[in-house]
């Protein structure tokens, strides 16, 4: 567990960065949907990685 915890958060660190990027370039009416799709998704992968492991 403790062996794959830096790369739990590097991938966290990952998806934080690059979605931050993804909406800096996103604009119009559906910003605020893809926010939460995007939010929720990472959410989920980091759980189904932290049960996997």
């Amino acid at each position: 567990m403790f062996e794959e915890l830096p790369f739990i958060i590097g991938f966290l660190l990952f998806s934080i960065i690059v979605s931050y990027l993804m909406l800096k370039y996103i604009t119009g009416p559906f910003k605020k949907i893809i926010v939460g799709l995007m939010v929720v998704g990472i959410v989920i992968h980091e759980k189904k990685r932290k049960v996997s492991c």
